[in-house]
């Protein structure tokens, strides 16, 4: 199931318990944006334990995190979140 369906279903269980029916698309990006951070540092995460470097992976999550914040993402570049979810995991390698 793509994050962006995950995300819609979850703003439609909203507004079908009283959140605005107007903001549905807007619930659903915050959802999903959410949902796309939360799942890349989990796997950045993860992949600092299997290359048995978790400090150096918090370190790099605590410089990584900011600059995607600030800057975005290379969206243009990547088709679909697995796309765009694999190169930070790459930059630590």
């Amino acid at each position: 199931m793509r994050l962006n369906s995950i995300a819609r279903k979850i703003a439609n269980c909203l507004v079908k318990n009283g959140a605005d029916p107007e903001m549905e698309e807007v619930y659903a990006y915050g959802i999903e944006c959410t949902l796309s951070t939360l799942l890349i540092l989990a796997l950045l995460i993860a992949a600092g334990f299997i290359l048995g470097k978790p400090l150096q992976m918090l370190v790099f999550i605590a410089a990584w995190l900011p600059l995607r914040m600030l800057v975005g993402g290379a969206h243009d570049l990547f088709d679909g979140f697995l796309h765009c979810c694999v190169p930070p995991v790459l930059y630590f390698q």
